[in-house]
């Protein structure tokens, strides 16, 4: 297991639950979501089972180790609806509508160039009618 940002971390549950957190935002079955900065996947799997199998999730995180653990944990629950990508979130391009949630957790800090980062230009925005941005 990767140190960065594992999936099952005691002490962040203990500030953070992910499936509270998702459903607060309004995450619900059959949705698509990406999560900027997954990590191992803190909020990525949780997000993964509540879409479902009519869902999508996008993952993604410039720690190719923290996608390996992501991938392995997936695969052992049998979570087929996630989409991997190795990179910086400044450089990841969905295109318009692509998703009903784009969710940052704790990722904001690690951004290179914060000030770059616009949902328009990245191919995400504007947001359309219906979908959020999350940072959390």
């Amino acid at each position: 297991m990767s140190p960065f940002r594992p999936a099952n971390d005691p002490e962040r549950r203990k500030y953070q639950n992910p499936e509270a957190i998702l459903q607060q935002i309004g995450l619900k079955p059959g949705m698509t979501v990406v999560d900027m900065g997954c990590g191992g996947g803190f909020f990525a799997l949780p997000a993964a089972r509540i879409v479902g199998k009519k869902g999508k999730l996008y993952a993604s995180d410039i720690n190719s180790e923290g996608i390996d653990d992501l991938r392995r944990l997936a695969g052992e629950d049998g979570l087929a609806n996630i989409e991997f990508s190795i990179g910086q979130a400044e450089d990841l391009v969905l295109g318009r509508e692509h998703a009903d949630i784009v969710f940052f957790g704790l990722v904001v800090v690690h951004l290179a160039h914060i000030v770059t980062i616009h949902l328009e230009e990245a191919g995400i925005g504007p947001v359309p009618p219906g979908a959020s941005a999350v940072f959390c």
